[in-house]
């Protein structure tokens, strides 16, 4: 066995790094102010010590990132009207239908129809489920109107436990006198008579 001892090791002209041809077995720490090459056979690199952008490759088996807890938005909206007189609930052609991702996620849900009563009476409305989830999802009663109004119902649909298109529809009913949701008002400014949005969103 043969051993070097030096303090410093250049290359034959003394002005650069010498070349090992066959590479180096070193038993213990090597420091260096720099490395360059392929760094394929690393391994146990401290994630602490790990700085600088990530290069463009996948990111299939990276974990512990907490993506958007928002997993996606919905909007709709139209100009259609409809009126009744009903007593009891009928259908509106106010509507929002939402894809969940995942089951266990909570949809939240906005709805503002425009409504409009031909007297001052109580309006009672719902916002019903269909398709992978029903049901009656928001509820209220003794809405009194007697004009023009944009009503703002929101809620949150929890344990709808689906990953099926959910369509949520309001659903009207008055005291018995005529009723539009949405309006009828013809003004030539009136861009959209219902607006909808749905969030789903994860814990």
């Amino acid at each position: 066995m043969s051993r070097i001892r030096a303090n410093q090791i250049t290359n034959k002209t003394a002005n650069g790094a010498p070349t090992v041809q066959n590479g180096l077995v070193v038993t213990g720490v090597s420091t260096a102010t720099s490395f360059s090459g392929s760094g394929a056979n690393l391994t146990s690199l401290p994630a602490g010590q790990l700085t600088g952008a990530l290069p463009a490759i996948s990111g299939a088996n990276l974990t512990g990132i907490d993506s958007s807890k928002v997993k996606q938005t919905v909007y709709n909206s139209t100009t259609t009207t409809f009126n009744s007189s009903s007593s009891s609930f009928v259908q509106t052609p106010c509507n929002i239908t939402i894809t969940p991702t995942v089951s266990s996620s909570k949809i939240i849900v906005q709805l503002s129809p425009a409504i409009w009563s031909s007297g001052g009476q109580y309006m009672h409305l719902e916002v019903r489920a269909s398709g992978g989830a029903s049901g009656v999802i928001m509820s209220f009663g003794d809405f009194y109107t007697g004009y023009y109004g944009n009503t703002l119902l929101q809620g949150v649909h929890t344990n709808h436990n689906t990953t099926s298109a959910i369509t949520y529809t309001i659903w009207g009913r008055s005291d018995g006198g005529g009723w539009y949701c949405p309006n009828n008002n013809n003004d030539s400014d009136i861009d959209q008579r219902y607006t909808g949005i749905c969030w789903e969103v994860t814990a």
